[in-house]
């Protein structure tokens, strides 16, 4: 999806018809968005999903007929590109596990700030993954089953993974390019780099370009270019 052409269309998934109008209420505010549909359990989605062009499903977790986890299994083998965010109150983090196995891209609890429910949004579509900060911790202990050692500073961590995007944008950045030129040169705006680049500071536990830069050449993550 070109986000500089369209709205981002989403679904809301919840069986709480409050919770469907807080949603709505909330996102409504928001430049960029548009709520397509909504939906009170996972079954009744996908067949809204046959006809409503949506970008992104946000779904609870806990819902009658058919739950969020399987919901999210069923729209990646049928709708492959429609992403996903879970929206719930559940912050143990075997449901995350669960649910991110299934497809999910996004895991925010619905105790979260509008902006912070946009910047899960906005990187969703911009094909990266959002943990709310709460469980983010949490979330890669219990995904990751290898064993951490220390590396120059370094938790080193085999689950840290970059999309293409990413990539793109952390070699551009490690060969001294500003964000307005990256931005220019992946034809995306500058809130979309911006954004992602945040998201891969959250992905390799670093503060700043400094230590993004000496983590990318130590796990290997950044290609020598030519002098």
């Amino acid at each position: 999806m070109n986000q500089s052409l369209r709205s981002i269309r989403l679904l809301l998934v919840d069986d709480n018809p409050m919770m469907i109008s807080g949603l709505k209420m909330l996102l409504r505010q928001e430049a960029g968005i548009y709520i397509c549909g909504d939906a009170p359990n996972g079954k009744e989605a996908l067949e809204k999903l046959e006809y409503l062009d949506a970008d992104i499903v946000i779904t609870d977790i806990n819902m009658p007929v058919m739950n969020g986890i399987e919901l999210t299994a069923q729209i990646k083998i049928r709708f492959p590109l429609v992403q996903v965010i879970a929206l719930t109150m559940y912050s143990d983090p075997i449901y995350v596990k669960d649910i991110m196995e299934a497809g999910a891209s996004g895991y925010v609890l619905k105790n979260t700030s509008r902006a912070e429910l946009r910047e899960a949004i906005m990187l969703v579509a911009a094909d990266n993954t959002y943990f709310n900060n709460e469980i983010a911790g949490s979330v890669l202990d219990a995904m990751l089953d290898f064993p951490k050692t220390k590396n120059n500073g370094f938790e080193e961590s085999h689950l840290v993974t970059l999309t293409e995007r990413e990539q793109s944008i952390l070699q551009l950045s490690s060969e001294g390019h500003s964000l307005e030129t990256i931005s220019r040169k992946l034809a995306l705006q500058l809130p979309t780099i911006e954004m992602c680049l945040k998201n891969i500071y959250r992905k390799t536990n670093t503060k700043n370009n400094k230590e993004l830069l000496n983590y990318g050449k130590i796990h290997n993550l950044i290609r020598s270019t030519p002098a």
